[in-house]
């Protein structure tokens, strides 16, 4: 059984119609510790929860990323330590403004590297972790971005996590951070690549109950893994992890390339609709105005499909039933479609900024259908299933291509390399 976790951050809520997310993974960039200790955690998808140290981004320019910075900041171990809010002196954002005048002087820019202060640091992971109600301690780790290293520094932050959480959180299962930047993987292919070789065989020779697999998008800015490198990377470790007797793997930020993890073996995947719950890319942290406009998850197409021009040009051609996706919240619009009107005649779904309710909802409910779905499979259904879905999304985004230019959150480019990927995880499982 695979199990889909939303990814939290300041908005931490689902849509209320939303139902059978199995949990949710707490992202500390998006939400400060004593905003996170105020809240009720009470609310279906996050009785069961887990928390991402996110030790991935000490690298972050603070000068740049100033909001992300002061949040990690406040769990206390990035080193530094800013002010502790008082509510009873002052507001939160009070609080916050002060910790962004001076969170550029005081953030370090980089993990910490003594034992001592590693050490520090790990404590103070398990120990929020714990006393947050964690169904497991998710070991922190920095991100992994030379593919000649020894892997040594990630080893020795995982030895001492996996010391310090026997001994702080006795009986909670111990996820190794595997964080590996996407320049380990892009040019290499993910069945000759000796660092995945080291990363795999040193990790499963350690015997922690779990993994939890991030994959920065360093190169391609894109909602999506377009590379096939990249996606079988992510299902090579996903699959040799879990043949190399690891009990349970979770792969986060990866979009609904989650999926491909979950043909590998995977035992649960998170995401959620926004760019910054599908990828993990530093630049992403920078501060910059959002411009959010709703978009349509089409699981058969492999992708989304933009609202502007796309979807409507799509129904122009003939293609509606092939792409067609029906949930509780999408199902209006494609009645609509189906009689011949435009996106823009359904409210929820014309192409407006902030409109965003009905496509947010979609797509939950898109992923936990199709979770649930490879979950009721075999090994060797679910490959089968995942070969036809790819092979059939790669023939509707070939057939697309003549309507181009695209709208922006149309993706088109994902769905060969992901088939390949997955072809090539066939012939080399």
């Amino acid at each position: 059984m695979s199990d889909f976790y939303f990814l939290a951050r300041y908005q931490a809520a689902v849509p209320p119609a939303v139902s059978g997310i199995d949990g949710s993974i707490i992202s500390p960039s998006g939400i400060a510790f004593h905003t996170l200790t105020r809240r009720s955690l009470n609310a279906p998808h996050l009785l069961r929860r887990l928390l991402d140290p996110q030790m991935y981004l000490a690298t972050l320019n603070a000068g740049r990323c100033g909001s992300a910075c002061v949040n990690l900041m406040s769990y206390g171990w990035f080193g530094a330590q800013l002010q502790q809010f008082d509510s009873g002196e002052q507001k939160q954002k009070e609080w916050k403004d002060a910790a962004r005048a001076s969170v550029a002087n005081l953030w370090p820019g980089v993990a910490p590297t003594t034992q001592v202060d590693i050490r520090a640091a790990v404590q103070m992971c398990v120990t929020v972790q714990r006393d947050l109600g964690c169904e497991g301690i998710i070991l922190p780790a920095p991100l992994s971005t030379d593919p000649t290293s020894d892997y040594s520094t990630a080893l020795s932050w995982l030895d001492c996590g996996l010391d310090v959480a026997s001994q702080l959180a006795p009986g909670l299962p111990r996820l190794a951070t595997i964080a590996i930047s996407d320049t380990c993987l892009r040019g290499i292919d993910p069945w000759s690549n000796s660092f995945l070789d080291i990363v795999v065989d040193q990790v499963s020779s350690r015997a922690p109950e779990g993994a939890y697999i991030v994959i920065e998008q360093a190169i391609e800015d894109s909602y999506y893994m377009t590379h096939a490198n990249v996606a079988g990377s992510l299902m090579r470790i996903v699959y040799q992890l879990k043949q190399g007797g690891v009990g349970r793997v979770v792969v986060a930020f990866a979009g609904t390339a989650g999926l491909l993890a979950v043909v590998a073996g995977a035992d649960g995947w998170s995401s959620g609709w926004y760019r910054g719950q599908r990828r993990i890319r530093l630049s992403d942290f920078e501060e910059q105005e959002g411009r959010t406009v709703p978009s349509f998850y089409s699981h058969a197409f492999g992708g989304e499909i933009g609202l502007q021009n796309d979807l409507d040009k799509m129904v122009g051609a003939g293609m509606l039933a092939a792409v067609a996706d029906s949930t509780p919240a999408s199902s209006g619009l494609m009645r609509a479609l189906a009689g011949g009107a435009r996106c823009d005649s359904v409210p929820e779904w014309q192409h407006r900024l902030g409109n965003k309710g009905a496509a947010i909802e979609h797509f939950l409910e898109v992923a936990v259908r199709e979770t649930r779905a490879l979950s009721a499979l075999s090994d060797a259904e679910r490959v089968a299933r995942c070969t036809e879905w790819l092979t059939n999304a790669e023939r509707l985004a070939a057939d697309f291509y003549r309507f181009a230019p695209f709208d922006s959150r149309t993706s088109v480019y994902h769905q060969q390399p992901w088939r390949q990927a997955v072809q090539a995880f066939i012939g080399n499982r």
